[in-house]
Formats: C-alpha cells, sequence, structure tokens
C-alpha cells in the first residue's frame, strides 16, 4: 500500500490570490498617482494635461476589481483539477482503510 505524506501534498493554500493581489492593486496605486497628477496639473493651468490624467487616474480606481475577479478566476480554475486530483488520492486511501477496519 503506498503512504500519503501530507508533505507530498501541494500546498495551494491562497498563493493562488497573490498575483491577482499584486496586479489589481499595482494598478489602483498607479489611479491614485495619476489622479494626484492631475490634480497639480490643474493647479499649474494645464487643463488638458489635467483632464487626460483625471481620466487615467478614475480609470485606475474602477480597474482593479474586475482586474482581480478575472484573474483569481483564471487562477482558480487551473489549480481545481489539481485540488480534486488530491482528493480522490485521499478518497482513495480512506476506502482502503475502511476496507482494512471492516475486515
Amino acid at each position: 500500500m503506498e503512504a500519503i505524506y501530507a508533505d507530498s501534498l501541494p500546498s495551494f493554500g491562497w498563493n493562488f490570490e497573490d498575483k491577482a493581489d499584486t496586479f489589481s492593486g499595482t494598478n489602483g496605486v498607479v489611479g491614485t498617482a495619476s489622479m494626484a497628477c492631475a490634480v497639480f496639473a490643474l493647479i499649474a493651468g494645464l487643463l488638458p494635461l489635467g483632464i487626460v490624467l483625471a481620466v487615467d487616474g478614475f480609470l485606475g480606481w474602477i480597474a482593479p476589481y474586475p482586474l482581480y475577479t478575472k484573474l483569481r478566476k483564471k487562477k482558480t480554475q487551473s489549480v481545481a483539477p489539481q485540488i480534486d486530483a488530491q482528493y480522490d488520492d485521499i478518497y482513495g486511501v480512506c476506502e482502503k482503510a475502511n476496507a482494512l477496519l471492516l475486515s
């Protein structure tokens, strides 16, 4: 009988969300910086530049959540088959253990 140890099981944890967190957070910070630059451009009297930066800033504030959900969903779908395979392996071991107990 093949033994399954906890070390052999992959650790999925919350690591698959790190990429989504990083990209969406960076996008939000860039949007905030762009909005700050837009305010300074408007104070300096550069209206066209201020408008362009303000539009970019609003997009940087709006885009992070859809970006996060899209990246998280994509990564979750790629990890799900591996998790299911591990559940199947563990279920097989539990069936064998049950058969041993009943015999």
